[in-house]
């Protein structure tokens, strides 16, 4: 729930952050599901393999992108 506050308090001073945020979880914990744990390392993987960029978290949930934002990255 912090981070979701972190976020709406940025929204009332967007123009001096970022356009697009994304959320990281940490899934090398006993409780996260085997399916879910290696599942984000293979494409993670694939990600990097195909992009030359390291992502921790491809299957994120949390994120919030600002209007706007999509049409200045076309």
């Amino acid at each position: 729930m912090e981070d979701v506050i972190r976020l709406r308090d940025m929204l009332t001073r967007p123009s001096q952050g970022p356009s697009l945020i994304l959320g990281t979880r940490d899934s090398n914990g006993k409780e996260v599901p085997f399916k879910s744990r290696y599942g984000n390392k293979l494409t993670g993987l694939v990600f990097h393999f195909l992009y030359g960029v390291r992502i921790c978290d491809t299957q994120t949930g949390l994120r919030m992108i600002l209007c706007g934002a999509p049409e200045r990255c076309v």
